[in-house]
């Protein structure tokens, strides 16, 4: 029933609303603003429109709301005409509402954005000039809509089967997380049609129906041509698609449909219009499969991380293992060492001094080695190789470390006078009769002292053969102190220059000596090393168990040349200890792992990112290439550089 004096005072009323005069150059409508008096939470109308361009044939009537508006698409160069119905949605006993005035912010043809009031002259007290424009007519009961239309019982049956379509989606539908992809038109193809590049351009729950609920089983599914079989088929009602993402919108190839009862992704592979009823559709079945991250396809950041957490490709799954498989086969530590300067992929730095030489490390039949260092042939401390691996390392990491050495410590030197002991910022200071060519951290070993005695670590060396020990001052009694340095080599060095920070493994004719952090941990082996054989190491660093173990194996084999295969390679296992650590350690160093001089020959140096088991030494420290690859962090067989001939230009 159509109401009087745009007020209404019944629930079965309706206000309809028209144009006297239509809007000229319009291009877009932004948004609408209205007054309606008495309208509140009790009081409500639904607000609908519809739209033509010759005042003869109508759009259908959308909800009025400002997306509705912005995606209706105007022919600037024709009138635009506009009309409005107020159908009340709930009212209560005695109250009545009363339609005032709306105003359209219209885009111009000539780009000016304006606001435009509309009101009706039935609305201003006689005598009164209405501040707006008064461009609207209330539609009487002889309009062309209340007249007898023989169809009008077509659009009762679409009312009904669109009622009876959302009800039942709203019932049995399936919520989802809906993408819309829209076609990017800086892409646009004139000449084939189509467009490269897509973006995604909104996201919405919605409700989708699967037909008898038949979702896709984790069977394999084959077709009468034994192809593979993938996605399934839903319904999309077009009132709940229209609701999410606004008037004259579809779903479309490529947009993304996120199933939570599944826990899967599925992107639309096909669309088609359902059975429609008086030729008008009511819902659209899509053909889905399953969903991939296309690289023509732009995701905004927010949307991409959520994609993130709802998605995971074969290729991020198996990304690390895949890693590994390709470290463990290609071995570019070892198959890429051959060169100088920048084509030495282990090493940044080599003395030109550093002697290395070619003679192999043979276990029944086994090569070990081919070449190694002779750091005996340097300077005292003098850096011999600079690598490339950092010495660096977190608390949640483990390292495990390995090497082959031939120890050419000689006699232990004798023992010197010391002429004084002095107390110098807390600690031992020991002056020399003879100075002599310690450094900061040696290990010296002094005896003949009441509160001296034992191994301690030089930290200052001061003039005039001073020495300023590890240990702190108590007193100066002594009998006859003396003092000696301590035969050792370095198997590996980890300080930078100007930090405390790193690890170092020293070896002595007793000890092995692991610095971490300018702390030292003292393995005693207290083995006879014979300066004719070769020995391996394999020190294990976990943080995980907060352990430090050290393992010395002997290779010391008489080789069998009559029936070599009735030997085995085994080592020989001479010493074994493990001390537990305070809790977790770390390193950081500033710098590179390095070697430096001393009296050994070392070769196959090795550190690994995960400690190596006790019943995997022989298999590890007998191999010449590395097996696996992907836990080794630095790898060095002691290769010697390739040296090319320089030739001048032959012509």
């Amino acid at each position: 029933m159509a109401a009087e004096d745009y007020t209404v005072t019944r629930l079965d009323e309706t206000i309809l609303i028209k144009l006297s005069e239509p809007y000229e150059n319009v291009e877009m409508v932004m948004g609408y603003v209205d007054e309606v008096d008495g309208e509140d939470e009790l009081n409500k109308f639904t607000k609908s429109f519809r739209w033509s361009q010759d005042n003869n044939n109508f759009s259908e009537w959308f909800p009025l709301t400002n997306l509705n508006l912005q995606n209706q698409i105007i022919k600037p160069g024709k009138p635009f005409w506009i009309e409005y119905r107020y159908n009340v949605l709930d009212i209560q006993t005695q109250a009545k509402m009363t339609f005032k005035s709306i105003s359209l912010e219209i885009l111009a043809r000539s780009g000016v954005i304006t606001e435009a009031k509309q009101i009706s002259v039935g609305c201003c007290e006689p005598g009164q000039i209405p501040s707006g424009c008064a461009n609207l007519i209330l539609t009487d009961q002889c309009d062309e809509d209340n007249l007898f239309n023989p169809y009008g019982s077509l659009n009762n049956t679409l009312g009904m089967f669109t009622q009876l379509t959302n009800v039942v989606n709203n019932i049995f539908g399936h919520c989802v997380k809906y993408y819309k992809v829209g076609s990017d038109q800086r892409s646009r193809d004139v000449i084939l049609h189509e467009y490269s590049l897509y973006n995604v351009i909104a996201a919405k729950d919605i409700k989708v129906l699967v037909p008898d609920n038949a979702f896709p089983t984790n069977e394999f599914q084959f077709d009468q041509f034994g192809m593979g079989i993938e996605g399934f088929e839903i319904h999309i009602t077009r009132e709940e698609f229209q609701n999410a993402f606004g008037a004259r919108t579809r779903p479309e190839e490529r947009d993304y449909i996120y199933f939570p009862i599944i826990d899967r992704m599925y992107e639309i592979n096909s669309i088609a219009l359902a059975d429609p009823v008086v030729y008008k559709e009511i819902y659209y079945k899509a053909t889905l499969r399953k969903w991939q991250d296309r690289v023509n396809v732009t995701t905004p950041p927010d949307l991409e991380q959520e994609l993130d957490t709802l998605t995971l490709s074969v290729d991020e799954l198996f990304d690390s293992e895949t890693q590994d498989e390709i470290l463990k086969i290609t071995k570019p530590q070892q198959y890429k060492t051959i060169g100088t300067g920048a084509n030495d992929y282990v090493r940044s730095e080599l003395s030109q001094q550093l002697s290395i030489s070619d003679n192999k490390i043979n276990n029944n039949w086994v090569i070990v080695s081919k070449n190694y260092y002779e750091l005996d042939k340097l300077v005292l401390n003098e850096l011999a190789v600079k690598y490339r691996t950092p010495a660096k390392f977190t608390s949640l990491d483990n390292r495990a470390f390995t090497f082959w050495f031939q120890p050419t410590f000689g006699t232990e030197r004798t023992l010197s006078n010391i002429v004084s002991i002095q107390n110098v910022g807390g600690n031992v200071a020991i002056t020399m009769a003879t100075p002599y060519p310690w450094q900061v951290g040696d290990m010296i070993e002094v005896v003949g002292t009441n509160t001296t005695n034992g191994y301690h670590r030089i930290i200052q060396v001061l003039t005039g053969g001073e020495y300023v020990l590890d240990n702190p001052y108590v007193n100066n009694v002594a009998t006859a102190p003396r003092a000696r340095s301590i035969v050792k080599s370095f198997l590996l060095y980890g300080y930078g220059q100007q930090s405390t920070s790193g690890l170092s493994i020293e070896l002595t004719k007793n000890w092995v000596i692991m610095s971490i952090n300018s702390q030292d941990y003292i393995f005693v082996h207290g083995l006879t090393l014979d300066n004719t054989k070769w020995y391996s190491m394999v020190v294990n660093l976990s943080n995980d168990f907060n352990s430090l173990s050290v393992y010395i194996y002997e290779l010391d084999k008489t080789q069998t040349y009559t029936m070599p295969q009735n030997e085995t390679s085994a080592l020989t296992l001479l010493y074994y200890d493990v001390i537990n650590l305070a809790g977790p350690i770390s390193i950081d160093s500033g710098d590179n792992w390095a070697l430096v001089a001393g009296p050994m020959h070392l070769t196959n140096i090795r550190v690994f990112t995960r400690i190596i088991p006790d019943n995997e030494h022989n298999i590890v420290l007998n191999q010449y290439v590395v097996n696996d690859t992907q836990w080794a962090e630095l790898v060095d067989n002691a290769i010697p550089e390739m040296h090319l001939l320089r030739l001048p230009n032959p012509r």
